[in-house]
């Protein structure tokens, strides 16, 4: 109870089980539960603000999430907490031996960097992060906000990049697709898996080097594919000068001696 802090309120909960705790033969919980919280621990993420109800057996169930103000804690994928000023989900799993398949319907979410929606499919291992299959998408995303949803697989000095180099800029068009086992992640050269987000954005600004003349005034499309990142601008300016068909790219966002191209 120390460790996981369990906070919040439960109603009109019921909870059945035969055998011996922890782990019993049988089990069965329903119930509805407002502003639950949970502190992460271990492979169990932590959340606040959470609202929704459960019906579950050992076999499997349903998860439905209606919030306002909620926040989620995923330590191993992100430096800091997500939080979100609206988040709506529908989950369902299903036990299979000692793994889990869960399928996210619709999960949609809005805060001050974004609103979107993303479903799929996840998948437990015995020996790793899982197996995900996810496709997203946003109607609405701040391009200064980037470096903070990079996962940490990344590397600490090019999130650090991105979020010191991404001035501004918005998108009303960001899809994101990742599928495969994330122990593979970010699945460079297209191995073993996907992971793209791609974004066209207006009004962007790119710091990309102390010294350097700032890129404003962006008007193109970001891709981030595996480890790398790949701006495409159609117009932009430096220094007051009108530019066209600039492009920078990123091959590899893990390596500690990255090189950026502007072309």
């Amino acid at each position: 109870l120390d460790r996981y802090a369990p906070r919040g309120n439960v109603q009109d909960v019921v909870v059945k089980w035969s055998g011996d705790w922890p782990h019993p033969a049988q089990y069965s919980v329903k119930g509805s539960f407002t502003n639950l919280g949970l502190n992460a621990a271990g492979r169990i993420p932590g959340f606040a603000g959470v609202s929704g109800n459960i019906d579950g057996t050992e076999r499997g169930g349903t998860l439905s999430l209606n919030n306002q103000k909620a926040a989620v804690d995923l330590p191993r994928v992100f430096r800091d907490k997500l939080a979100f000023d609206t988040l709506s989900a529908q989950v369902g799993w299903q036990r299979n031996g000692e793994q889990f398949d869960l399928k996210l319907n619709t999960i949609s979410f809005s805060n001050p960097d974004f609103t979107g929606s993303v479903s799929g499919t996840y998948h437990t291992t015995p020996d790793g992060p899982g197996v995900i299959d996810l496709t997203g998408n946003m109607t609405r995303a701040e391009a200064r906000s980037v470096g903070r949803y990079i996962p940490l697989q990344v590397g600490e000095r090019a999130r650090q990049w991105l979020a010191n180099s991404l001035l501004a800029g918005m998108s009303n068009d960001v899809k994101l697709r990742l599928k495969g086992n994330l122990a593979d992640f970010p699945f460079a050269d297209g191995r073993n898996g996907v992971f793209q987000v791609t974004a066209q954005v207006t009004g962007g600004m790119l710091d990309y080097a102390a010294g350097w003349p700032i890129i404003e005034n962006i008007e193109g499309g970001l891709t981030f594919r595996g480890k790398s990142m790949d701006l495409a601008v159609r117009d932009a300016s430096i220094l007051g000068a009108k530019l066209a068909r600039v492009r920078a790219e990123l091959p590899d966002l893990a390596t500690p001696n990255r090189v950026l191209t502007v072309s």
